[in-house]
């Protein structure tokens, strides 16, 4: 009978926790993904907010205050010939 050394045994533990934690891992990751995926998003133009005025007068929700602010919220915005997808300044 051979014998097996206590490396070999210690590698090959290794070896299954590596495997199964691998296993326990990846549906998680792919539970999020699919979560993901289920968002749905509106194209839309970058937008450029240029005062407080401008929030209203491009119908954003909200009206500024603390209990009430402007959001801008489910959009997919593709900036890449703007060099921005947001930008907001002079409020």
């Amino acid at each position: 009978m051979g014998y097996i050394s206590g490396n070999k045994i210690l590698t090959f533990g290794i070896m299954i926790i590596m495997v199964a934690s691998g296993l326990a891992i990846v549906p998680m990751v792919t539970g999020d993904s699919q979560i993901l995926d289920e968002i749905k998003y509106i194209p839309h133009a970058p937008i450029e907010i240029n005062s407080n005025a401008d929030f209203a007068s491009q119908g954003w929700p909200g009206n500024g205050t603390e209990s009430n602010p402007w959001t801008i919220d489910g959009l997919m915005i593709d900036g890449e010939f703007n060099g921005f997808c947001i930008k907001i300044r002079f409020t």
